[in-house]
């Protein structure tokens, strides 16, 4: 038999057929067999990427279960809603450290906004935990190219994801709109789209939001005098603080219910900038 080629393990894995990784997933990739043929099938690579391995291993372990389980109709939207949640994380540690605990803000948000917004709505909870959990899986490839919208290609990348592991086609559709719209380059036009929506924006205000802008100076090396003056100024000039400044001081929500939590979240701003301003000036005078 000849040796397969030693390529990458993602090149091994894009030039697959879609129906060998589909089978794959099927019967189980973990059971030793399996894996082995496995090995041979996708090349040397297979055991020279452990990191890489290990995480598809897990992945896929828990889709095999998922597989099974689904056969017996038990606990489906769970299991499928952890799938979604390893792949959120994977995605989000390649951003930074900041981005899990924002996912998990978001999605905290979500729900809550939901609580009360399904009073006068019909919303998928399904859909609206998927779409927080996946909404800036994009966000690093942005963070490299400015030119790219984290929305737009991340409701690429979602829809890609949600069908390999037997989401419903109308969910994933719901899904990715919300993913796609959440950047403000258009409407959106669901209630899981606006709560998304929201809830992310929400995480941009109050406490947390201060402490995002300060973290945001550090990392383009502004000074908290500056970011003071960005703050008191009418219109302050392009720049990755100043736009979280706008943020603060313009809320753009849809829902009745993040309206009411962002006047609440945004009380502490004002109360804040003023304070910092007279240290600020205190400091500078005794100089």
């Amino acid at each position: 038999m000849d040796t397969p080629p030693q390529t990458t393990l993602r090149e091994d894995t894009d030039k697959a057929e879609p129906k060998l990784l589909e089978r794959a997933l099927r019967v189980g990739w973990t059971r030793p067999k399996r894996h082995r043929r496995l090995a041979r099938l996708f090349g040397n690579a297979w055991e020279e990427n452990t990191k890489s391995t290990k995480q598809i291993n897990c992945q896929c372990s828990s889709a095999s279960q998922f597989c099974k389980r689904q056969r017996r109709g038990e606990n489906m939207s769970q299991e499928k809603l952890e799938l979604v949640e390893t792949y959120s994380k994977e995605q989000a540690a390649k951003l930074g450290l900041h981005a899990w605990p924002h996912i998990q803000r978001v999605v905290h948000l979500c729900t809550e906004i939901s609580k009360l917004e399904s009073r006068n709505a019909l919303i998928d909870s399904d859909v609206l935990k998927t779409a927080a959990l996946l909404h800036d899986i994009a966000k690093h490839l942005e963070k490299g190219d400015g030119s790219i919208d984290h929305g737009d290609v991340g409701a690429s990348m979602a829809e890609k994801f949600l069908q390999f592991i037997g989401f419903e086609e109308e969910k994933i559709r719901l899904v990715c709109h919300a993913i796609r719209v959440h950047t403000h380059r258009e409407e959106p036009t669901t209630i899981e789209a606006q709560i998304l929506h929201d809830a992310d924006f929400l995480d941009k205000l109050g406490a947390v939001g201060i402490a995002t802008i300060f973290i945001k100076a550090c990392l383009t090396n502004r000074t908290i005098e500056e970011v003071v003056e960005a703050f008191e100024a009418e219109t302050p000039k392009q720049s990755f603080v100043n736009a979280h400044i706008r943020w603060l001081k313009k809320t753009h929500l849809y829902t009745k219910t993040a309206q009411e939590i962002a006047v609440k979240r945004n009380a502490i701003v004002s109360l804040f900038f003023r304070q910092l301003k007279e240290e600020v000036e205190w400091n500078a005078q005794s100089v």
